[in-house]
């Protein structure tokens, strides 16, 4: 199992397309066979860091996804629209330590605003 949380740091001017990049990239994995679970959040204080919360079968899944084109879109759009590099945090959570900083990281994340599923300018 892969998991991970990703932070990017996104150019205010940015923030709405970099976030609609981000749920058509969710929306799309969740129909591949490796995809486990993806939850994406804003931090509340400061609106320009996006966290996506990531769950994969294996790094197999994990390679297959990043090959697909909404993700290209995602990286692509990596050079022009953050403020710093992409920051990945493997959380592994294999053992009993791991486990405790999993849940650690899972709390924090409940703290911040979830972003929805569809923009509102979707709906």
């Amino acid at each position: 199992m892969i998991n991970q949380i990703v932070q990017f740091n996104v150019k205010l001017e940015y923030h709405d397309s970099f976030k609609a990049a981000l749920i058509d990239d969710k929306k799309n994995a969740e129909q591949e066979a490796g995809y486990v679970e993806i939850r994406l959040f804003e931090d509340k204080k400061q609106p320009n860091l996006i966290f996506s919360y990531e769950r994969w079968r294996d790094q197999d899944a994990l390679d297959y996804h990043r090959e697909h084109p909404y993700t290209v879109k995602i990286c692509q759009l990596v050079d022009t629209s953050l403020a710093s590099q992409v920051e990945i945090l493997n959380l592994g959570c294999q053992g009993s330590q791991s486990r405790r900083r999993c849940i650690r990281y899972f709390f924090y994340f409940q703290t911040q605003r979830r972003i929805p599923r569809t923009t509102p300018e979707a709906v």
